[in-house]
Parts: structure tokens; C-alpha cells; sequence
């Protein structure tokens, strides 16, 4: 299929050039992750240079006759910040209670100073969580699966702080229950500069707007039904030809 890609985008001149591939690659290689895949050798230069051809091939083909503006390429960075470093992330402990009683002896207990893992320990009826002083790990702040009443609260507080409590439905079956949520600590978000990203963002903004890769694959595909393809590794020769033999 990439063969088929590279052939087709030869045909109508819409490979790549070498420049373009090479300025991606420079941007690529500044991103932590793929810096850090380059450092590991979990992730080649060489394999990383032709996923960045064939990527920028596959746009080509799908975005032909298209463009973007300067301010829908910023749009599209501003809207989807995940795609371009860390957004803000949060380590917190909850206590989850379901009985009024409950509410009011652990609101009681944090008065006193009683350390939260405490509370969480003796409390709490998460049993994912309770065993670990009520920790559940980093999330990050705009993850959908902690409750807005939550994710509000949460964003208010100062690492060390503790919410009021909070009364919100969790889980698939969406049951009520009252929260109490201590914020343990907190990553800030680590987005790369517009500038740094700019092409990264700008194939982005047009594969949006021109609804993804689905064109591209489409003109591949008919390319394939036009094209002479001949499988020549000797493992797959009995099966290629039966295959042929069928059609025929």
C-alpha cells in the first residue's frame, strides 16, 4: 500500500520534496516524546524521515487544491492543545461517601487535622482508591471521566488544600454520592510555542477541514484496482496465484 501511495503521489507530482520532509523532521525531533524515542534508539531518524514522507504524501493527496489560513491554522492549535505537549495534570486522593452521617463525621476529622489518607483509609467507599490514602493518581485536569463538579472544584485549590464536600454522580450508572477531594500535586501544562508547532498545526487545520485522510485512500484505492501488482516473495506464490486463478 505505501508503494502504492508513493507511486501514485510520483504520477500526479504530489511527492514531498526533500526540503519539506527535512524541515518536518527538525520539528519532529523537537517534540519531547520523539526526542526521547531518538535517545532510547526506540525510534530510528531514518524511520522517523520516511513515516514523515509518507505522512506528508497522504496530505498531499488528500488536501490537494485546499488551503488554510493563518488564523484557521491558529484556531485549530488553540483548540487542540493536547496535540502539541502536556496539558495541566493533577494528583489527587478522594474520600467517596454515600450516607449524610458520613459527610459530617469527615468533615469533622479534617477539622481536626486528621491526615487524609487517614480519613481516606477509614472512610471512604472507593475501593479502587481507599487502601492508598484515597490516592488515585495523576489525571489530567480536563479529563472527562472526573466529574465537572469535581474538575471545578479542583482547579480553585492550592496543592495541600482539600475541597468542600461535593456531591456529583460517578461512574456508568451515574449513582450520587458526596466527595471530598485533596489536591496532592500539580504538573502544569507544557504547550509548545504556536511558532515552534506552526506545520505541525497547519496539517492538522487542513486534514480537518477536509474531513481526514478518507480522499487520499479513496484515490489510492482506485489507483490499486488500475495498477499491476506482482508479489514476489516465494512464501506467498502458491496462495498469490490461487488468488489470480479465482478471479480469473
Amino acid at each position: 500500500t505505501q508503494r502504492l501511495i508513493l507511486q501514485y503521489a510520483a504520477k500526479t507530482s504530489l511527492l514531498p520534496t526533500d526540503a519539506e520532509v527535512a524541515a518536518e523532521l527538525e520539528t519532529a525531533k523537537k517534540q519531547p516524546a520523539i526526542a526521547q524515542a531518538l535517545a532510547s534508539k526506540s525510534l530510528t531518524e531514518e524511520s522517523l524521515r520516511k513515516d514523515i514522507h509518507l505522512q506528508k504524501t497522504m496530505l498531499n493527496l488528500a488536501t490537494i487544491n485546499q488551503s488554510v489560513s493563518l488564523e484557521e491554522v491558529r484556531a485549530y492549535y488553540d483548540r487542540n492543545p493536547q496535540q502539541f505537549g502536556t496539558l495541566e495534570r493533577w494528583q489527587l486522593a478522594i474520600v467517596r461517601l454515600s450516607k449524610p452521617e458520613q459527610v459530617a463525621k469527615v468533615q469533622a476529622e479534617i477539622k481536626k487535622g486528621t491526615p487524609f489518607a487517614t480519613i481516606a483509609f477509614e472512610n471512604s467507599e472507593d475501593t479502587a482508591s481507599k487502601a492508598k490514602g484515597g490516592d488515585i493518581g495523576m489525571i489530567a485536569a480536563s479529563d472527562s471521566g472526573l466529574p465537572a463538579a469535581i474538575r471545578t472544584a479542583v482547579a480553585k485549590l492550592k496543592v495541600g488544600e482539600i475541597t468542600v464536600p461535593i456531591v456529583s454522580a460517578f461512574g456508568a450508572a451515574g449513582v450520587q454520592a458526596t466527595f471530598f477531594v485533596r489536591l496532592l500535586a500539580k504538573q502544569d501544562a507544557q504547550i509548545e510555542p504556536f511558532e515552534k508547532v506552526k506545520p505541525v498545526a497547519e496539517r492538522g487545520a487542513l486534514l480537518e477541514k477536509v474531513g481526514g485522510l478518507a480522499g487520499a485512500e479513496r484515490k489510492v484505492l482506485d489507483f490499486r484496482k488500475a495498477s499491476k501488482i506482482v508479489v514476489s516473495l516465494p512464501a506467498y506464490a502458491e496462495a498469490y496465484a490461487k488468488a489470480a486463478a479465482s478471479k480469473e
